[in-house]
């Protein structure tokens, strides 16, 4: 079996938002099988290099590979490429989408999902979050939720989905509902406004729910462990990247700091 052809999407769900921005690869073989996968690079601003970094290795490894040889290709392109040693989430974000391709490829040769090739089922059941919920579709977009009232309202309607956990971001959008991301240390007013977003969600889906406050390692130090000692009579599940990720040094001052995980 080879690869005789690979089409890269470039898919912009929202013609005016600069976010949102799928980026698909499709390889087709010379027995008529396809196989899907996906750049995750969908917000943000990666998505025109990874079409241009996949539109490369297509040209350079894919075509005339055979799709079976799915650690082959992952080392040629891990060790061929020069960056592939150095990381970063544009070349692996395409070495990903091009793995799952490729898998998606041999599970419909044998006519078994890929998680069966991969070593088959751990789980019967996955619980999930839900997220992204905290805006609305317009013509222009996505427009983010601004007052108290409608997280909770939209908690509701998650929560009535069948979600027993749900996630969310109160910080990133101002009382104006211009979304930004926030000063290391965070102005009094915005942190009250997010924390009000965060008791209104409790509030309205009960201590049944679980709740997971998103940071986007936006904060400093000091202003993530002051709003996570106010998150902690909120219970939430945990609070996740209070500072920068790679911030080692910081993100343990923090996690020594408060009482939730």
């Amino acid at each position: 079996m080879k690869i005789t052809a690979v089409h890269i999407y470039d898919c912009k769900l929202y013609p005016h938002a600069t976010a949102n921005n799928l980026v698909l690869l499709l390889l087709q073989t010379d027995q008529g099988i396809e196989g899907l996968g996906e750049v995750s690079l969908a917000y943000g601003a990666g998505a025109t290099a990874a079409v241009g970094m996949l539109r490369q290795l297509a040209e350079r490894f894919l075509l005339g590979a055979d799709p079976m040889h799915i650690e082959q290709m992952w080392n040629r392109l891990f060790r061929g490429t020069f960056w592939g040693q150095g990381g970063g989430p544009v070349l692996y974000g395409a070495m990903s989408a091009i793995d799952a391709a490729l898998w998606d490829i041999k599970g419909k040769l044998f006519g078994v999902p890929a998680w069966e090739l991969l070593g088959g089922r751990v789980n019967d059941r996955l619980r999930l979050y839900a997220n992204g919920w905290y805006s609305r579709d317009s013509a222009q977009g996505r427009v983010n939720l601004v007052e108290p009232a409608e997280y909770a309202e939209r908690a509701l309607a998650v929560v009535a989905d069948g979600y027993t956990a749900i996630k969310f971001d109160p910080f990133v959008v101002l009382a104006d509902g211009r979304r930004i991301n926030p000063p290391r240390q965070l102005p009094r007013e915005q942190a009250d406004l997010a924390m009000a977003r965060v008791a209104a969600v409790r509030e309205a889906v009960g201590s049944e729910i679980d709740i997971m406050v998103e940071a986007h390692g936006n904060l400093g130090a000091t202003s993530a462990i002051e709003i996570g000692r106010r998150l902690e009579e909120y219970h939430p599940f945990f609070f996740e990247e209070p500072v920068d990720a790679t911030n080692m040094e910081a993100m343990a001052k923090v996690v020594e700091s408060i009482r939730i995980p």
